[in-house]
């Protein structure tokens, strides 16, 4: 029976493979598990395969289900799906407007990552700002993303020591709701009766102290299904390990400048840095602009702070007239540039005129939705031109959009038309198509303007005119 893997699959780095009773772990027989329950992969093709439950390896070795993935990547090497862990966490909306591509397996619902390097970069990104949050709102000495695996394994906490929380007892109260909901289990619960679950049994099992957190080290991963989740906690002091015979302790020699020590020596370079750039106003105002026009993540420039720029595409394309310097700036990050220093002179040898422009657009690119904050809201009164320099209302963006009853009220109150106008029940008795293409010519077609002999004031009101839309 032959393999049916990629021709260029390489297998040199794979040090561990158990033995086959087919092939005995040479690579030279392409056995076949014929178990029913496995999945038929060869037994030579498979890094670390396990033995078969049912047939108990006779018929060889096999990948159990669980790595159909890892299978998946030996099968197309220059790929990772996306059930990967990584491509789950990250997001295929975030790979694909960070330029990745892709393409659909044929054989499974799932897709094929092309470029795994920008999805690491988004990946690391990701759970190294996840750690940095974790480390901060719990107050641990050092929260470690990893980066190599869905889970936590021995070889990150191998030579660290587990901490255990202390104990607390729940208030009588607590107690008997936490087994009302045990009671009623998953099933029985909405997302809010979950969360108070996960509460309570949290609370139950205690916590930290202080002095723990301080000296502890967590590890933040992505699981399988792309959860960020937490490992908490370990301590990197050694356990001693007596010596029965000397009666000394065998511990490794500690080093002349412990990494706390270092940790704090870092942070004052850092600081004797910041004051010095304070000086620095151009110099500053030319950082920001570089990156912002690099484009790069925060983590691969000088300065940490990452620019979002809300979404400003309506669901429309007519009647529109939006400012390219905003429409056309890319917004998605650059993984493929670098920061260098070269690069940031030449940036600066063009001027603080394209400096100024720069900045002007990434940051007006950048401001606030209305809904955000009463803020934006008074910038727009002091600034805007508002809406209908950039939007004129046509039948496909809004007139078919609303309610025939609305046109109705539009249509009286921009001819101005007075109750009982037999004009106001003509318009009323149209479809509503008719409705929308009459008010889209009262707009924009001159020519309708003049057959209903609109004065000039009443064409001004009309080019004026805003739906009252609250935000």
């Amino acid at each position: 029976m032959t393999s049916n893997l990629h021709p260029d699959a390489n297998f040199d780095h794979y040090d561990d493979w158990h033995d086959c009773e087919d092939c005995g772990g040479s690579g030279e027989d392409d056995s076949m598990c014929q178990c029913e329950q496995i999945e038929d992969i060869c037994c030579c093709a498979v890094p670390t395969p396990v033995r078969c439950d049912t047939c108990q390896g006779k018929g060889g070795w096999h990948i159990d289900h669980s790595a159909e993935d890892q299978a998946l990547r030996l099968l197309t090497p220059d790929s990772v799906p996306s059930t990967d862990h990584r491509a789950r966490c990250v997001g295929l909306t975030a790979y694909f407007e960070a330029g990745g591509t892709a393409t659909d397996d044929l054989f499974e619902d799932k897709q094929l990552l092309h470029d795994e390097d920008k999805l690491n970069a988004l990946f690391e990104a990701k759970l190294t700002t996840a750690a940095a949050r974790v480390q901060e709102d719990e107050g641990w000495a050092e929260a470690v993303p990893v980066l190599n695996s869905p889970h936590v394994g021995w070889y990150h906490i191998e030579h660290m020591t587990p901490l255990r929380r202390e104990a607390v007892v729940l208030p009588e109260a607590d107690l008997e709701e936490l087994e009302r909901l045990e009671e009623m289990g998953p099933d029985g619960l909405d997302e809010e009766g979950i969360a108070r679950w996960d509460e309570l049994l949290e609370r139950r099992h205690g916590d930290f102290t202080d002095e723990d957190r301080a000296r502890g080290t967590v590890f933040v991963y992505a699981n399988h299904d792309g959860e960020i989740k937490v490992d908490r906690a370990y301590t990197k002091e050694q356990r001693k390990k007596s010596d029965t015979s000397s009666g000394s302790t065998n511990e490794p020699a500690k080093p002349a400048i412990s990494q706390a020590v270092k940790d704090d020596l870092a942070q004052v370079r850092l600081a004797a840095l910041m004051g010095a750039l304070c000086d620095k106003t151009d110099l500053m105002l030319d950082l920001l602009a570089y990156q912002l026009d690099l484009r790069r993540p925060s983590w691969g420039v000088a300065l940490s702070i990452t620019v979002n720029y809300p979404h400003i595409t309506p669901s429309f394309e007519d009647g529109l007239l939006l400012s390219e310097r905003v429409t056309g700036l890319e917004t998605a990050h650059n993984f493929d540039g670098e920061a260098s220093w070269q690069g940031f002179q030449a940036f600066r040898d063009r001027g603080k005129k394209h400096r100024n422009e720069v900045l002007a657009r990434h940051l007006a690119r950048a401001v606030n939705s209305f809904t955000a904050n009463g803020f934006v809201g008074e910038l727009e009164r002091e600034f805007s031109p508002g809406l209908r320099p950039a939007w004129t209302p046509t039948a496909a963006n809004f007139f078919n959009r609303v309610r025939s009853d609305y046109l109705d009220r539009i249509w009286a109150d921009l001819l101005e038309l007075e109750d009982g106008d037999e004009r106001i029940s003509t318009f009323a008795k149209q479809s509503k198509g008719q409705k929308a293409k009459d008010l889209e010519d009262l707009f924009s077609n001159a020519g309708a303007q003049e057959a209903h002999g609109l004065s000039r004031d009443q064409v001004k009101r009309i080019d004026a005119w805003v739906p009252e839309v609250s935000t």
